[in-house]
């Protein structure tokens, strides 16, 4: 799966073929079904790794739903961060030469630090 593609139709792609491997013979098993759709998945943060581990309880109908879930959280977490805007520009720094220095300092803050 590419990471810009839905997952309900990666899921679906899934199940299709393998209902077309169990009306050749193969019949695949759930859990079977279940790992390959989640390693066939881009990587997402820890949502693969959580829906690994409720492992016992997932289950092949359950599993799209988790996945459109995640995929709706992520969506949103990529929006607010393009949503988020910096105060200045990071290219519109300008460094304070040494010269421009000395003199608008002239030498009031010499004493000071020493």
């Amino acid at each position: 799966m590419r990471e810009f593609d839905r997952v309900v139709d990666h899921v679906t792609k899934m199940l299709i073929m393998a209902k077309d491997l169990a009306m050749v013979g193969n019949v695949i098993s759930d859990n079977m079904q279940i790992c390959t759709i989640l390693n066939s998945l881009p990587p997402w943060d820890m949502a693969v790794t959580a829906l690994s581990l409720q492992f016992d309880t997932l289950t092949l109908e359950k599993l799209p739903f988790q996945l459109v879930i995640q995929q709706e959280r992520l969506a949103k977490r990529k929006d607010a961060e393009l949503m988020t805007v910096q105060d200045k520009p990071a290219n519109n720094h300008v460094p304070v030469k040494p010269k421009e220095f000395k003199k608008e300092n002239n030498g009031k803050f010499k004493n000071v630090f020493t």
